[in-house]
């Protein structure tokens, strides 16, 4: 009796420990995340807000005119709007909180899929220091929600897999797709990853859990295209449906091209993936997604194979649907292989025979990834812009308009500002700072300036 209250006291300390280092990582990451809040407004940022969250017509809220508009993320901004007013940490807020909160759902994911306090940490250690997934928190689009829910997603496989007669499991897989979907469209990729890993699982269980798992995963699929197409109905009322699904970002190119563009799209994303960070990084999460994926074989979970799976599902679904993807289109595999590593990492460092010995491996596990995601935080924070693929960004073009602002009061004149349609952050700023502009050729402009440099 003594022994097992001495276990359950130690267990119970180990779950403190662990929750209070992960409360400590998501306080870090959040710390990471705050400092890029005013970095300059990028192109898709500006365009999305200027032509969707801030218009006064709530059509335009739904207007899917080009795929800038990530529906759900759009109307989000426009609450924080309402609440926060129009600078840019408040139009970043949802993107903001989606992405601090990666932090412990990724923490939650490892421990779920390997009951190891390590995991928990490490998972979230890398997730709070990546720097490409700071950037994303810090940059008012849909990608970083498609991440988390993606998180989730995986959650709610694990449910299913454990115990596929429950309907919550089934249930949160549908409305997170759902909702994902009505976010960016491309969430039919981890759905449809998580989806082949689910079926997998079904079929090395055997017996009534392959049975109902294979009986009620097409069912929930269904289901979620149901609920996706009735959370689009605003948008094909408004925009039609050819708009969102046979736009120019989806009309199928040559297969030639397909072919030719797959392999630089492939290195961008690994260049975008390990910015900021240390080769022993990169060595730890390459031997981490490893290992997991060995592990996955020898313990027939299949949930530990998702980044080796979608290495293979995103290209063949490129080259069969036509369309060279960019890289952030492949974003939500970021945080996925990041918890896999972190398994990974856990997994190797039990190997060894004996607690001690073991508890010692998953300390210098964990110290590591410690370590080198601090190097990787302050990596990212010297870094003087995050902007991995939006290069038409004008990073002075806040400054440009204060300067006008400052001209225009200090001569009594009113500046009216020619705006370049390339550049709508410009016009973002104008609004921000009471600048008003009109076409050049305008009865009432009084002046014309044209900015000239580069992004």
């Amino acid at each position: 009796m003594k022994d097992e209250g001495r276990t359950e006291r130690a267990a119970r300390r180990g779950r403190w420990a662990m929750i209070s280092a992960v409360a400590l990582l998501t306080l870090a990451g959040a710390i990471l995340r705050i400092a890029r809040l005013d970095h300059p407004m990028r192109y898709d940022e500006s365009f999305t807000v200027l032509q969707y969250a801030f218009s006064p017509d709530p059509a335009d809220w739904v207007n899917y005119s080009a795929p800038n508009n990530h529906v759900l993320h759009t109307l989000m901004v426009r609450a924080a709007a309402e609440v926060g007013g129009i600078t840019p940490p408040a139009i970043r807020l949802p993107a903001f909180l989606v992405g601090v909160a990666m932090i412990p759902a990724a923490a939650f994911l490892a421990h779920r899929l390997t009951c190891r306090p390590a995991a928990a940490v490490t998972a979230a250690a890398m997730v709070c220091g990546s720097s490409l997934l700071v950037e994303y928190s810090a940059n008012a689009r849909g990608y970083s929600l498609l991440c988390l829910l993606t998180l989730l997603l995986a959650l709610a496989a694990i449910e299913i897999c454990r115990r596929p007669r429950a309907l919550r499991g089934w249930v949160a897989f549908c409305v997170l797709s759902a909702l994902g979907a009505f976010t960016i469209p491309i969430m039919v990729y981890p759905a449809g990853i998580i989806a082949i890993a689910v079926a997998a699982q079904a079929l090395i269980a055997g017996g009534q859990r392959r049975r109902t798992i294979l009986k009620r995963l097409p069912l929930a699929l269904a289901a979620t295209a149901v609920v996706t197409a009735v959370l689009y109905l605003p948008v094909f009322v408004v925009s039609g449906v050819g708009s969102v699904v046979a736009n120019r970002f989806v009309t199928p190119q040559p297969r030639s091209e397909i072919l030719a563009g797959l392999p630089g799209v492939a290195t961008r994303t690994l260049a975008d993936w390990t910015r900021d960070t240390s080769w022993p990084w990169r060595v730890l999460v390459a031997a981490g997604v490893a290992a997991a994926a060995v592990c996955g074989v020898r313990k027939r979970n299949f949930l530990l194979l998702i980044p080796p799976l979608a290495a293979v599902v995103l290209p063949v679904a490129a080259a069969a649907h036509g369309v060279v993807p960019f890289p952030r289109v492949w974003l939500f595999v970021l945080p996925v292989s990041l918890v896999m590593a972190a398994c990974g990492l856990a997994w190797m460092a039990s190997l060894p025979r004996g607690g001690r010995v073991r508890l010692s491996a998953a300390g210098v596990a964990v110290l590591a990834v410690l370590v080198l995601t601090a190097d990787a935080g302050v990596r990212s924070l010297r870094r003087e812009y995050m902007i991995s693929e939006d290069h038409r960004t004008l990073v002075d073009a806040e400054r440009i308009i204060r300067d006008l602002r400052a001209e225009s009061l200090a001569d009594g004149r009113t500046a009216i500002l020619s705006q370049l349609p390339s550049q709508p952050s410009l016009a973002y700023y104008a609004l921000l700072h009471g600048v008003r502009f009109c076409p050049a050729d305008h009865p009432g402009c009084v002046r014309a300036v044209v900015v000239v440099g580069h992004t």
